[in-house]
């Protein structure tokens, strides 16, 4: 009898063990869970992200904000050394890159965004895949001056063709939490196209500092109204031909008209891909300066 208490009394204190073992477990789940999203990997922010977890500073500022079609950096040899003096010659803080390559085969293997981080001396930079290429993958990038919290990306409906995405970075401006978008639509196919833009213009309203890059893959301004409360630096009262086979105005820089203000766009032409680099200055309004709440 006294052995089978003995045993008894084992079995508890290794179950109390097991316990303790198993909590311990999850907590460090969680943990790690935790330092993935601060280390800026794909995170789904969407409503979570409120107004007082964006911080910001009491002042204007301004933001150089590129787009940049880089059609993989073929008309450059795949060196990208030209396609970072682009970025430095215009002395852009924010750019986001389309048709981007990392370790695809068709482009000597490089790693575009790290070259780009490498020769521009920016330090922060990110990839968004949204196909493979052979051994490699395609898609976007985002190259910043400032630090990047969090990054994430969703895909958009592509009717079964190549796969469409939206990439975010929330990204802290000497105190100040921007959400910076970039994406590159689906070309030829208007309705899946249309659908993709109001899938997009949906997930950036909800943010209230918004700007938006990208290669809409539209000659039309007819197509932008949708993005309601924003601006356009790229638009018909002073319209800039970004494609250069056919003059179209294929690219843009849309943002909230209640937070920011644009300059006029500008395009360097230099032959460094079929597509100019489109580029501006905006000024952030603080919250406190819009006159009234701002939030959405």
């Amino acid at each position: 009898m006294i052995f089978g208490l003995e045993v008894l009394a084992i079995n508890r204190r290794m179950m109390r063990l097991f316990c303790v073992a198993l909590v311990s477990a999850l907590l460090l789940l969680c943990l790690v869970a935790c330092k993935s999203g601060e280390d800026g990997g794909a995170t789904d922010m969407g409503d979570e992200m409120t107004l007082e977890l964006n911080p910001e500073g009491g002042e204007p500022f301004s933001l150089r904000v590129g787009s940049y079609n880089i059609a993989i950096a073929q008309r450059v040899g795949f060196d990208v050394a030209p396609l970072a003096e682009d970025v430095l010659s215009k002395s852009l803080d924010v750019v986001g890159f389309q048709e981007v390559d990392q370790g695809a085969e068709r482009s000597a293997g490089i790693d575009t965004m790290k070259r780009l981080s490498e020769e521009t001396g920016y330090a922060y930079y990110q990839f968004f895949k949204a196909i493979s290429v052979g051994k490699g993958s395609y898609g976007l990038g985002i190259l910043s001056r400032y630090p990047i919290v969090k990054s994430e990306w969703i895909p958009l409906e592509s009717g079964g063709g190549e796969q469409r995405i939206l990439a975010h970075a929330t990204i802290d401006v000497d105190g100040t939490w921007i959400d910076f978008f970039v994406t590159h639509l689906t070309f030829g196919a208007n309705d899946i196209r249309n659908a993709q833009f109001q899938t997009v213009a949906d997930i950036v309203s909800r943010y209230e500092n918004f700007v938006l890059v990208g290669d809409f893959n539209t000659r039309s301004f007819d197509d932008y109204p949708q993005f309601d409360g924003a601006g356009m630096v790229n638009n018909r009262e002073f319209s800039l031909p970004t494609f250069s086979k056919y003059d179209l105005t294929l690219d843009n820089i849309i943002y909230s008209a209640s937070s920011w203000s644009f300059s006029k766009p500008e395009t360097l032409d230099n032959g460094h891909s079929d597509h100019y680099m489109l580029y501006a200055t905006g000024t952030y309004i603080p919250r406190a300066a819009r006159g009234g709440s701002a939030a959405k």
